[in-house]
């Protein structure tokens, strides 16, 4: 979902729109005029008016008397006869219109006439360009959208479905489906674990992701369903990279002009779907099986109840952040919050008076959406970092090295922010070089005396009788002789535990295969000569339940700076020439 709003202060009249600025509009000559391309509606409760360009997909939100005044502004009219007909003070209603003007809502605020559409400029916003969507658009920290289609045909012959699932029998039955199936899956957990610990072939791998990117286009069309239905538009919808995970995306913007309850329904659509789904797969776990079917079944559940958590996070710009704001009727809550957080850091680092009035609750929710996002982003880098160098080789070396500079660079930046925001609320010049000792002291201390597990892990096969383990391109010290480490199936979700060993030997040459340790298998017996080192098992024997999997050495206390060396420096110097 996407939402764009801009409020204006609520009060009880146009002052809070803003000071009249120099040069602002003339109470005896202007005849100002909305620009064209823009729809007015007052919101469910009449409170305040939503103003949407319909051009650019932007949106305001305004209060009632502002909306109001909107709806006046025709360019017949100047502003005395505008105020005269508002019963406002003059001064009042040009402030207002002033106000307008800045915010690129009127055509012409000094003129009597509207700008002819062909001589406007070509409008220009975070997801349009030149009046239509604009094609890749970034969102920070870690989001990618690509706009494929406008889906308002698509939705039209949907449209009988989509009022079948809406009907009070449609959501008795989805929400039924959901349920009882969820909780077959919770009584089947020995079964849904066998499934997901063990390697799958790639018929069923494939078979799952189907069933996985379905769903997930299912959940977008969800949304846009949901709001059509209650009789607005959806402008676009896409594919992106959410914090490096491929996902679709639907613009439901006008969710806006809904009622608070009716928000908060669109906003969960996509949420209800993967629970669907995950209650229909969990079904087939629980009456199947073992084999492909329930294999596929188990990875779709567990898939889709992930999804589904996933995109109730409040903390992030996820489905249960939309909803959250929606009910509550406070867009932009989460940037308020981290801004007010932002001005608590500021002031306590660095100095200067507060900018801003908080509470303990919104400085928590604050924080923790300022975490949540740099966390998952994180999560992805070291997530994606091995298939990144194992596929691009070189390339991905400088890809991720890159990427981590990017990371740290940010950091600064956020940084420097804090301490010129110090600087604009006052703080001196003494009191901002003791807060950067401060920080500098921290992260000395931190990089010095901070210790952090590193376990080190590789690929284990059983060749000619014998378990050995492929030493790794970086880490090998960890596999040395006499060494424990832990041997586990490579399933295609989890990692249960075979067995524990003991490195037993000096490192040698065998051939391979080349899917050892890989959770999905092709049934090509391909084979290449790797550097290993003999496995013995607690029984001396070196005999192991699996053919093939991964093996952990036993984790080590490092410093952050080794840690970071050894996860992401090292892997990635390893692979340039």
């Amino acid at each position: 979902m996407n939402a764009t709003t801009r409020i204006l202060p609520p009060d009880r009249g146009l002052a809070s729109l803003g000071p009249v600025s120099p040069g602002s509009i003339s109470l005896q000559d202007a005849a100002p005029a909305v620009r064209v391309g823009l729809e007015m509606h007052p919101d469910s409760d009449g409170q305040r008016w939503i103003v949407a360009d319909v051009t650019t997909g932007r949106q305001w939100r305004v209060n009632a008397f502002a909306g109001k005044l909107l709806a006046l502004l025709d360019g017949a009219r100047n502003v005395p006869a505008i105020a005269t007909e508002l019963g406002l003070d003059p001064a009042m209603v040009a402030q207002a219109v002033d106000r307008f003007a800045q915010m690129g809502l009127l055509d012409t605020p000094g003129g009597p006439r509207a700008v002819p559409a062909q001589a406007r400029p070509a409008a220009t916003s975070a997801t349009h360009v030149n009046g239509r969507p604009k094609r890749w658009r970034y969102r920070p920290p870690g989001v990618v959208e690509l706009t494929l289609m406008d889906p308002r045909r698509l939705l039209d012959r949907l449209a009988p479905l989509i009022r079948l699932l809406a009907s009070p029998a449609g959501q008795v039955v989805t929400a039924f489906v959901s349920l009882a199936g969820v909780l077959a899956l919770l009584l089947a957990l020995p079964a849904l674990g066998a499934e997901l610990g063990r390697p799958a072939p790639l018929p069923v791998v494939g078979a799952a992701l189907a069933l996985i990117v379905g769903a997930t286009m299912t959940h977008e069309l969800a949304h846009a369903g949901s709001l059509t239905h209650a009789g607005h538009r959806v402008p676009r919808l896409g594919f992106m990279l959410m914090y490096g995970s491929p996902a679709m995306f639907c613009d439901v913007s006008e969710a806006w002009r809904l009622p608070p309850r009716r928000r908060v329904l669109v906003a969960l659509a996509g949420a209800r779907v993967h629970l669907f789904v995950a209650g229909v797969a969990g079904a087939v776990v629980a009456a199947s099986g073992p084999g492909g079917l329930r294999q596929v079944a188990a990875m779709a559940a567990a898939g889709n109840l992930v999804m589904a958590f996933v995109n109730l996070c409040p903390f992030v710009k996820f489905d249960g952040y939309i909803a959250l704001i929606g009910g509550m009727d406070a867009p932009n809550l989460r940037a308020r919050c981290i801004g007010e957080l932002n001005d608590v850091v500021a002031r306590v680092v660095f100095g200067g008076r507060r900018a801003t009035t908080t509470t303990p609750g919104r400085l928590a929710f604050g924080l923790a959406c300022a975490v949540t996002g740099p966390f998952l982003l994180g999560v992805a880098l070291l997530s994606y970092a091995p298939t990144v160098l194992a596929v691009l080789g070189p390339l991905g070396a400088l890809l991720v090295l890159f990427v981590a500079l990017v990371v740290g660079a940010e950091l600064a930046r956020r940084l420097v922010l804090r301490e010129r925001r110090a600087a604009a609320n006052g703080a001196g010049r003494t009191r901002r070089a003791v807060g950067w000792a401060v920080l500098a002291a921290v992260a000395v201390a931190a990089l010095l005396w901070a210790r952090v597990p590193l376990q080190a892990s590789t690929v284990y096969a059983v060749v000619d009788g014998r378990t050995v383990a492929v030493l790794p391109a970086t880490g090998e010290e960890a596999f040395a002789d006499g060494s424990a480490v832990t041997l586990h199936r490579a399933g295609i979700v989890t990692s249960p535990v075979v067995a524990a060993a003991t490195v037993c030997g000096r490192p040698e040459t065998v051939q391979v295969p080349v899917e050892a340790g890989s959770p999905v298998s092709s049934g090509v017996d391909l084979r290449m000569g790797r550097t290993v080192v003999p496995l013995c098992t607690a029984g001396g024997d070196g005999a192991v339940g699996a053919a093939d999997g991964r093996v952990s050495a036993e984790p080590r206390s490092v410093s952050l700076p080794d840690w970071l060396q050894a996860k992401v420096i090292d892997p990635a110097l390893a692979q340039l020439p």
